[in-house]
């Protein structure tokens, strides 16, 4: 057998490690997968049984149902100047969302700048598509670090992520932060990269889109899994101004994909124009959890960012996150997810996710972390 291509042979699942050792044990608490236990919307569900009854079930445009495409364009309207229907590509996910972008504005060699920590699906998608990872701190004992930012950027930079709330800190930037990056990105020519699939995952916090701090160079990804509870869904978006971006970027998805699933189509048409009240009973009970966990963290001394959005914790655990993460599954039985595949600068960070377990989950499972301790 030939060769396989060597960038993606390097590329790593480095959760799934985890999570795949914690599915075999008994008993165990998983505070790692990142998504919501939340389930779907009975109402979205029947949207779903309804289009399967009606045989509506053939391809869509390849940049989704125009219907949903519109519904999109409401729902982020205020992200932009101006988001119609044209504006907006439909993808398999938002990881679809972010691979068909990567793919379309980086020519290979050139890289895309990434904070650390960072989602650590971006370092796999960044080797599956020719894209160089180019990673670095945007913040420094709290503050962003606008000349870090500056420094790292080389010639062959073409955009910078900006995830916000952020996976894995929960980190919510400000108006401010986001209009120092916005600068950078004009002085040096560069796309922004605007992942917010989190963005109404908030707590005592507001979130600022990217897009309405630098429109004419934002793209800005969105998607249902974590705010409307449909991760297998498998329904995200991209939406940028210019339409011509959007034409482009529907090559990736004819040539992955087709189109997205039909059928999950009519499902996030209806869960969009329901949005707001099942949302806010999530929050609600995610913040108290984010609360409980909080406590047994301060409890143990370990320093972390607040997390404002999103729902994770992402503590500093003072050794090798990998060790850490393996003998705490192992002994305790409570999986986790070590820090090191977000960043270099994160190697010694677990992230905590409390949108997957209840709060007598979490008392549980950090209980047991302090026995391990």
């Amino acid at each position: 057998m030939k060769d396989l291509r060597e960038s993606v042979r390097q590329g790593k699942f480095s959760i799934r490690e985890i999570s795949d050792k914690a599915r075999r044990i008994e008993d165990v608490v998983r505070l790692d997968i990142g998504q919501p236990d939340y389930p779907t919307p009975e109402s979205v569900k029947k949207a779903a049984e309804e289009a399967l009854r009606s045989k509506k079930i053939k391809y869509t445009s390849l940049w989704g149902m125009k219907e949903l495409r519109k519904e999109i364009s409401r729902y982020e309207g205020h992200k932009l100047d101006e988001v119609t229907k044209e504006n907006v590509l439909v993808t398999t996910g938002g990881t679809g969302a972010l691979f068909s972008v990567f793919s379309t504005l980086c020519e290979p060699g050139e890289n895309i700048l990434f904070n650390d920590p960072c989602w650590t699906v971006y370092s796999l998608q960044s080797k599956v598509s020719s894209v160089e990872i180019n990673q670095t701190e945007f913040f420094k004992d709290g503050e962003l670090d606008k000349e870090n930012i500056k420094e790292s950027i080389g010639e062959d930079t073409k955009a910078i992520v900006v995830n916000n709330p952020e996976n894995p800190s929960g980190r919510v930037y400000s108006k401010k932060e986001l209009e120092e990056i916005a600068e950078v990105a004009k002085e040096e020519g560069l796309w922004i990269i605007a992942d917010e699939v989190y963005d109404r995952m908030l707590y005592n916090a507001k979130h600022v889109s990217m897009g309405e701090i630098a429109p004419e160079r934002s793209i800005i990804i969105n998607s249902m899994s974590k705010n409307f509870a449909m991760t297998g869904w498998r329904i995200g978006w991209v939406i940028a101004g210019d339409e011509e971006i959007i034409h482009e970027l529907g090559k990736v998805n004819r040539a992955t994909t087709a189109c997205p699933n039909t059928l999950a189509q009519y499902a996030a048409l209806e869960a969009l124009k329901e949005e707001d009240d099942y949302i806010e009973e999530m929050l609600e009970e995610y913040k108290g959890r984010r609360d409980l966990m909080q406590d047994y963290i301060d409890e143990l001394g370990w320093s972390y960012v607040e997390p404002r959005g999103a729902f994770y914790l992402f503590p500093e655990v003072n050794q090798d996150s990998w060790k850490f993460s393996k003998k705490l599954l192992e002994e305790e039985k409570v999986a986790v997810v070590p820090g090191e595949p977000s960043g270099e600068n994160s190697s010694e960070k677990i992230r905590l996710c409390f949108g997957s377990a209840d709060k007598e989950d979490i008392k549980k499972g950090m209980e047991r972390i302090q026995r391990f301790l």
